[in-house]
């Protein structure tokens, strides 16, 4: 199987999964986001672990074309700095927390934006690969 189809395969269910799942219990997602700006050792560890997905993405899907697939590429960059930034940076991620608080505009926008990138990947992996 193509790399880029199984990585699609992966992160489109994922990304519905999660987004569906804070949409339908918002209360309980809340609770969590202001335990994670409050503990230092989740933020350096969801960072490492950001980093380390992002990297072996990078490592074995670096591909840099003008096709559906460079989304693919895109998310392991964008993990790879997400890991450094909360790793090297987690008073600034703190803060990055804290603007999802209840009723926020930004955390609506970016549930809207993982669910149709999810519904997307998970067509490019099951149907149109």
């Amino acid at each position: 199987m193509d790399t880029s189809i199984l990585l699609a395969k992966i992160f489109g269910p994922y990304f519905i999964l999660i987004s569906v799942g804070i949409l339908i219990n918002p209360y309980i997602y809340q609770k969590l986001i202001q335990d994670i700006a409050k503990s230092p050792s989740f933020i350096f560890w969801s960072g490492a672990v950001a980093f380390i997905t992002g990297l072996l993405i990078v490592l074995f899907h670096n591909i840099w074309t003008l096709t559906w697939i460079v989304v693919i590429t895109l998310i392991g960059w964008m993990a790879i700095l997400k890991g450094v930034w909360f790793v090297l940076f987690p008073k600034h991620a703190e803060k990055l927390f804290e603007r999802y608080r209840p009723g926020s505009i930004l955390i609506k926008v970016h549930l809207l934006l993982a669910f149709l990138l999810g519904l997307w990947l998970s067509f490019m992996g099951y149907f149109a690969g």
